[in-house]
């Protein structure tokens, strides 16, 4: 029964399913931001950011962003200090490693980093460790995710860890994001194990506010129809979606 079947190949519902988890059907009115001075421009936010849950158990309040181009690891957390307005902030930006090769992650042992929304599993430290290798501490991820295993890519072992702070922060890696030791110690009170996303992309593109608040209300209208549609029984409007 499902119509335009060509409409729901992975590529185009990336956007879509990217959006619903992480607006977490955010209704909002007005967008302020108070970012600190160090944080980069304060009338703008990542375009792989559509808005970060401020209230629920099934995702977290903070999201990292990792820009493989810029070769960093940003941490942002929206707030809501009304009912009728919420702040987006960047708390963290740190440098880090990538994967010795550019590009996205196709098959095992092509030593890229992997471009997606992924999530932090599991938390590494101690004796189970190599510490040459990972540093203090690592985070596992969920790569491959249900994307990737439709578009065919292979792999595993894609994790958020550390190096000794006698290994240059230059030296690539087998396709993990790699941070120094002092950074990845201090990354615990941001991390819900399976609840927080990681999002790595190839460049990260800033979106003004007013781009970003008429997205946000896009998605939120187009969620209300589907939704409105699947109440009222109108199939053939339910289908369009």
């Amino acid at each position: 029964m499902l119509r335009n079947r060509s409409n729901l190949r992975p590529s185009n519902l990336r956007p879509w399913i990217s959006g619903l988890a992480l607006s977490a059907f955010a209704a909002v009115t007005t967008i302020t931001n108070h970012s600190a001075a160090t944080t980069g421009p304060e009338d703008s936010v990542p375009k792989s950011i559509l808005a970060i849950p401020t209230t629920g158990n099934y995702y977290a309040p903070y999201i990292f962003v990792v820009d493989k181009s810029d070769r960093s690891l940003e941490i942002w957390k929206q707030t809501r200090p009304t009912p009728t307005t919420f702040e987006i902030t960047r708390v963290q930006s740190h440098p880090a490693d990538l994967g010795k090769n550019a590009g996205d992650k196709i098959a095992e042992g092509d030593h890229k980093t992997p471009e997606g929304i992924y999530f932090l599993l599991e938390k590494l430290e101690g004796s189970g460790l190599d510490f040459k290798l990972y540093g203090n501490r690592a985070y596992t991820t969920n790569y491959p995710n249900l994307f990737d295993v439709i578009d065919g890519k292979t792999g595993s072992g894609i994790w958020l860890h550390a190096v000794p702070d006698d290994v240059p922060l230059t030296r690539g890696s087998r396709g993990c994001v790699v941070v120094r030791n002092d950074v990845v110690v201090t990354l615990d009170p941001y991390i819900q194990l399976g609840k927080t996303p990681i999002v790595i992309s190839d460049k990260i593109e800033p979106r003004p506010f007013k781009e970003f608040q008429a997205e946000q209300a896009r998605l939120q209208s187009w969620l209300d129809s589907w939704r409105a549609a699947w109440a009222t029984k109108d199939l053939d409007t339910y289908m369009s979606f």
